[in-house]
């Protein structure tokens, strides 16, 4: 059986805060065929709430946009 892998495509800062603390829990993984496609990741993470603060939103973290081509 030929060996599977994943790759991580983005780069870059925390995608969720908890109690002031800066975390990345959140990857954006592609097999070897699809990562070849890809143009560029952004994390949006500016203004990113403390998931632990009163009124914080029921999921905190921040979205990851992906730019693939596939001409």
């Amino acid at each position: 059986m030929r060996a599977r892998r994943l790759l991580a495509l983005e780069r870059g800062g925390p995608s969720t805060l908890h109690a002031g603390r800066s975390m990345r829990p959140d990857h954006l993984l592609a097999s070897i065929g699809l990562a070849a496609h890809h143009r560029r990741s952004e994390l949006v993470n500016q203004n990113l709430p403390d998931d632990t603060e009163a009124g914080a939103p029921d999921s905190p973290h921040a979205p990851i946009l992906a730019e693939f081509d596939w001409g």
